[in-house]
């Protein structure tokens, strides 16, 4: 045998360690469950991926390449049980994981037959080891620093929801079909290949030009990210400066009905003087009217949701909807008001657009919301419809104002996800329902 039994462990140690550590630095605050459970959880899948590597170099598969092709689908399982995050985030980090090891195990294997041809060709001889943990070391360095920081720090809810990374992670896993197919396509082995200059010179390239290419991919999430958290709160301010502005509008009208009180009362006075009660009933209807006396200037104790209603509701009246609001909440929450303005706008804006396309029906809106114990608090807003809301086959409601997803259910399916809560859509009967749970703490 070429190699023993030992420098075949020591491999297995040293091609799988280091790339764990880096992914685990980049998902460490998205763990499922805690350290020594996960370590437990992890135990059989690298037994799994053990075994197969083990049954690949004494000849128990067909093709000794398949174990490479069933490895990754092993640690893909794993990593999906042990981490809480989008799927295409996973594969997007495992994948170019996954391409810069191959390129670990090109410059270590060159680097070996550099040093002796004999030891290359042993395939898992100590020394190749020793070189591949040297080149791991210093390209997870470089990685981290180029790459994987920057992606670990993309930790808001709505950058690590937004739906692109559906579609990211094929980028780097276009790089590693193309690394498989320079590796196993052709006449001889692959070991052959790896000690050639040209071949290692082409796979540097290839990871050199992909980690530009991962570079302006994090860069750009990093970007989307920053505007979708100055939306959220350009949001809340221009929500609270909407309120100031309906306070500043109310003390106005206050002043105004103290200084024509007398006026009013004169008039009502030299109607009652001559008992016309039919004017002096009119009179007072058409004064409630002009005061807006029947718009609260206060649905809750809650600044930022207050601020939002104070300012729809008008808007609401203006539509001929008939709306309700029976709110419970503080003003501590925990809750970001950011978070509580955007959840809030969405909802109602959504819910006014749906109203708004009713003709010959009664137009509802009712907003329900309180706190159950000391951290959990639950909102209710439904709505009357005449369009029913179409969904995709993954249940995300689709836009009725452009193709594709509704932006706005979207964002508040992201804050949920912040909060570790639930949300659940019904839209039947005419009736659109959303009921939402979130944790505070």
């Amino acid at each position: 045998m070429p190699f023993t039994r030992w420098e075949f462990l020591l491999y297995n140690f040293v091609a799988i360690v280091p790339f764990i550590v880096l992914l685990l630095l980049s998902f460490k605050n998205h763990l499922r469950y805690g350290v020594v459970r996960s370590v437990i959880i992890a135990a059989p899948f690298v037994a799994a991926w053990s075994s197969f590597q083990f049954a690949a170099i004494y000849n128990y598969l067909p093709w000794i390449g398949l174990a490479d092709v069933i490895s990754p689908f092993i640690v893909i399982a794993l990593l999906f049980l042990l981490f809480d995050d989008h799927p295409g985030r996973i594969l997007f980090g495992f994948l170019v994981i996954c391409n810069f090891s191959n390129l670990c195990v090109s410059l270590a294997k060159y680097t070996e037959s550099l040093i002796s041809v004999g030891y290359a060709f042993m395939r898992y001889h100590w020394t190749y080891s020793c070189l591949l943990l040297g080149y791991e070391i210093l390209i997870c360095f470089f990685i981290w620093h180029t790459i994987f920081r920057d992606f670990s720090s993309i930790d808001t809810p709505e950058a690590r929801d937004i739906t692109i990374w559906r579609y990211l992670w094929l980028v780097p896993a276009t790089f590693y079909v193309v690394w498989m197919y320079m590796f196993y396509s052709g006449t001889g082995s692959a070991v052959h290949k790896l000690v050639k200059l040209h071949y290692t010179l082409a796979i540097l390239v290839i990871d050199l030009g992909s980690l530009m290419v991962y570079r302006m991919i994090i860069l750009s999430v990093r970007e989307q990210e920053e505007n979708l958290s100055l939306r959220s709160e350009n949001f809340h301010l221009q929500m609270m400066a909407l309120q100031y502005q309906n306070i500043e509008q109310n003390i106005k009208q206050t002043r105004r009905m103290r200084h024509d009180l007398r006026h009013v009362l004169a008039t009502i006075s030299t109607m009652a003087e001559a008992s016309d009660m039919e004017h002096i009933l009119k009179y007072i209807a058409e004064l409630q009217n002009n005061m807006e006396l029947a718009t609260p200037l206060k649905f809750c104790e809650n600044s930022a949701v207050n601020a939002v209603l104070s300012y729809y509701a008008p808007q609401m009246t203006r539509e001929d909807i008939t709306y309700s609001v029976q709110l419970q909440l503080p003003d501590d929450l925990s809750i970001s008001s950011a978070d509580l303005s955007v959840l809030f706008a969405n909802l109602i804006e959504n819910a006014i657009e749906a109203c708004r396309q009713q003709i010959h029906t009664e137009r509802r809106i009712a907003i329900q919301g309180s706190m159950h114990g000391d951290n959990t608090i639950a909102f209710t807003f439904t709505n009357t419809y005449s369009v029913k809301p179409q969904m995709d086959s993954h249940g995300v409601l689709l836009s009725t104002k452009h193709e594709g997803t509704g932006i706005g259910v979207e964002s508040v399916r992201s804050i949920v996800h912040k909060y570790n809560g639930q949300m659940d859509i019904k839209a039947e009967n005419n009736i659109f329902n959303v009921k939402i749970l979130l944790l505070t703490e």
